[in-house]
């Protein structure tokens, strides 16, 4: 019954356990050769936990995007509320945003991704590596 947040690229998908994404908050990897960042926020409640939506646990969010501009493939850690890039200490929004910084003004594109139970994901696509194992 765990969710993962899957990123599909090209032929190859990478499954992220969300207890994972909520400790490191910023990950950093490639899915088929393709850089891409996936950013994880806390404050999301589940739907499926409890009768009421605002009882439910809290779940956390995540988003993934191709790290790449201008070529250049950006490496980001965890800020305060947002994230940061290594390369030019530009500072990013959860959506992506660049807001200050060298890149400010500038927007990460999303990478598809998924948010699927395991054993659901798992029964189409088994050999789905999991990040972390």
């Amino acid at each position: 019954m765990a969710r993962v947040f899957v990123v599909k690229s090209g032929d190859g998908a990478v499954a992220y356990p969300l207890e994972t994404l909520a400790e490191e908050r910023a990950v950093n990897h490639e899915v088929d050769g393709t850089p891409v960042a996936i950013f994880y926020r806390a404050g999301t409640v589940s739907a499926v936990d409890a009768e009421r939506i605002g009882e439910g646990r809290d779940v956390g969010a995540a988003a993934a995007y191709l790290r790449t501009i201008d070529g250049r493939a950006l490496t980001f850690r965890a800020a305060g509320d947002g994230f940061r890039d290594e390369e030019t200490g530009t500072r990013w929004t959860f959506f992506g945003e660049a807001v200050e910084g060298a890149l400010a003004g500038r927007k990460l594109e999303l990478a598809v991704h998924y948010v699927p139970f395991w054993f659901a994901w798992a029964a189409f696509a088994p050999d789905t590596p999991v990040y972390g194992y």
